[in-house]
């Protein structure tokens, strides 16, 4: 009896040993694209919305701003915009939130920086995500033009992320206003020539990049979040509640809140400056900006 309760144990544990590598590969990111931050969105109360679009300082100095109304061929909205080198902050009042059906209270969109990046990653996670073969489109010079492509991760409800690629249509209008040089699909080229166009210089103002978002979220959403976002290509770590997701330049941070009043959505952007300004703390309705020595913001909500 003992000789075959040895054997049963050997057998047991030889049959688990793939069955765990198996476990471990499955848990491994199944993205090499590298998925960098592109822009998010908050919404926001009214007072600390105006607030924010009537500030000197951040209409400025801050960054390159924007205020505009979005013409799609399906939905109209306005919204406050804030530039950096590489990604973006936008920023809608709840009542338009509410006019053109916005339920969901903040958005992440994360993309890619080479031309045929989307198609690559649905090749390699074809069961995690959708992409959409048509562009979504944007009024410019009027003309709707290809604005940029879209892809969305299966089975992440009431979470609006989304993965997005620069559409050359669009890309190539707006910098042959300011430059006829090649057009790529970067960030980067996204950025530089449409603040050409809105007759701005990004590189002096202080905002240089969003690297961080601090999300609160109720359990499950947020462990679906975290399964969804290291599924492309981010390192996890987890210590009590809280998760951090590290892409390339810039951190997810997900508290799991076992009491759904907490789960409020972005409750901090982290931001990389160019430069530090004498004064350091501002206020904007609910919100504090504030600027660290070592060229670094917070912006708590």
């Amino acid at each position: 009896m003992k000789t075959q309760s040895i054997l049963q144990t050997l057998l047991v544990g030889i049959f688990a040993i793939p069955m765990l590598a198996m476990s471990i590969q499955k848990r491994k990111p199944a993205s090499t694209e590298p998925i960098y931050l592109n822009h998010f969105y908050m919404v926001l109360d009214s007072a600390t919305f105006k607030a924010i679009a009537s500030d000197e300082f951040l209409q400025k100095q801050f960054a390159v701003p924007e205020q505009r109304t979005t013409v799609r061929k399906d939905i109209t909205y306005m919204a406050l915009y804030f530039y950096g080198a590489n990604t973006y902050i936008e920023f809608m009042e709840a009542s338009q939130a509410k006019q053109i059906g916005l339920g969901a209270p903040f958005g992440i969109a994360l993309g890619v920086d080479e031309a045929g990046g989307l198609q690559a990653l649905e090749k390699q996670i074809p069961t995690e995500i959708d992409l959409n073969p048509e562009p979504r489109t944007r009024l410019f010079d009027d003309k709707q033009l290809g604005w940029f492509f879209i892809a969305r991760p299966k089975n992440l409800p009431y979470i609006n992320l989304w993965l997005m690629e620069w559409h050359p249509e669009y890309l190539t209008a707006i910098k042959s206003k300011v430059s006829p040089q090649e057009t790529t699909v970067s960030r980067k080229q996204f950025i530089e020539s449409y603040s050409g166009v809105l007759g701005k210089n990004p590189q002096k103002a202080y905002l240089q990049d969003v690297i961080g978002l601090t999300i609160s979220l109720d359990k499950t959403r947020a462990a679906r979040l975290v399964d969804v976002v290291q599924l492309l290509g981010y390192r996890t770590s987890t210590k009590s509640n809280t998760t951090l997701l590290q892409g390339p330049d810039f951190t997810m941070t997900v508290v799991a809140e076992a009491d759904s009043t907490k789960a409020r959505g972005i409750q901090q952007i982290n931001m990389r400056t160019r430069a530090t300004p004498t004064k350091t703390v501002h206020h904007f309705g609910t919100s504090t900006l504030r600027f660290e020595r070592n060229n670094l913001a917070t912006w708590s909500f």
